[in-house]
């Protein structure tokens, strides 16, 4: 006699490595997708916050930034760039 599994609907079933069914991932992952609005590419999908708090709700979203949006905080704030050396980058199309 075969050992045996169990008798299990096909979206209950699991991969042969221990992974639930792809019935399972898919809705667990369209819990977790979610569209924002960006400035110039219009909707976005973005991905939730997994976790869930109780006390503090993680609700706060943001589309991600346009290309460069960025560059010059990052370059005085992160990596102490001065103004002058910013301006010098700019001439030369390198930002």
């Amino acid at each position: 006699m075969a050992a045996t599994d169990g008798c299990r609907r096909y979206s209950e079933r699991r991969d042969p490595d221990g992974r639930r069914g792809l019935r399972e991932r898919t809705a667990e992952v369209a819990r977790h997708d979610r569209r924002d609005a960006h400035a110039s590419a219009g909707l976005v999908k973005n991905i939730k916050n997994p976790m869930h708090l109780s006390d503090t709700p993680l609700d706060t979203y943001a589309a991600p930034p346009r290309l460069g949006e960025h560059t010059r905080e990052i370059l005085t704030g992160l990596l102490g760039y001065s103004a002058s050396e910013i301006e010098e980058l700019a001439r030369s199309e390198t930002i």
